[in-house]
């Protein structure tokens, strides 16, 4: 069956210590939060300082929620990197979850500029990754961080998650994760999640990000 981690957070939550949380599939995941000694990873945070700094221009599609901090047609790569990637804390549990899950095969959706992708990759570098970002702007700039990392486990499809993902489905791909942090609107991660259940198996986890 698929564990949603709408649980776990549930628990963690609500739960004093990691002894008072009951589902076994919960609570290995509490263990490794709970008692998280995960660390970043000093190279990639290099290059999220560097982006932090670039104040170069890009022409952003945004087929999502859109910024919650600018809505411009346009945006640098220092907006981008401040307000629409991963922070390091959101990483690194990142991290510690794909430790403990170790699957082979994961689905991201919502590259942006690449450093969520990239802790999954240096994370479990055997696993497959296919990462979706609509803005060709965006991707091109994640291309650049993959090959800087040299990410050899990476695929990146550069189109719209509502066309991305029944070609995948068409393709017969399956996974045994996959991480939603591209449209955050309820609407669309209702109708994502409906073709999350033909991408995914029985021991599949999905990992959603917020919801607007």
């Amino acid at each position: 069956m698929l564990h949603s981690l709408k649980e776990f957070i549930r628990y963690f939550w609500l739960a004093d210590s990691k002894y008072k949380v009951h589902s076994p599939f919960v609570y290995n995941l509490a263990i490794a939060l709970f008692d998280n000694r995960a660390h970043s990873f000093d190279e990639i945070e290099k290059i999220r300082s560097q982006l932090l700094k670039d104040r170069t221009n890009l022409e952003v599609v945004d087929y999502g929620a859109g910024s919650k901090f600018q809505h411009s047609a346009q945006r640098s790569i220092q907006s981008i990197a401040r307000t629409a990637v991963s922070n390091k804390r959101k990483c690194i549990t990142l991290k510690s979850i794909v430790q403990l899950l170790r699957p082979s095969s994961i689905l991201e959706l919502g590259t942006s500029l690449g450093i969520s992708t990239a802790y999954i990759s240096r994370t479990l570098e055997t696993s497959n990754i296919i990462t979706i970002e609509g803005s060709h702007g965006i991707a091109a700039v994640a291309t650049n961080v993959f090959e800087a990392l040299n990410l050899n486990n990476v695929t990146q499809l550069v189109d719209a998650i509502d066309m991305a993902l029944p070609q995948l489905i068409e393709n017969g791909d399956k996974f045994d994760l996959i991480y939603a942090d591209g449209n955050h609107t309820e609407a669309a991660t209702t109708r994502y999640f409906e073709w999350f259940l033909e991408l995914t198996n029985k021991d599949s986890v999905i990992l959603l990000d917020d919801i607007y």
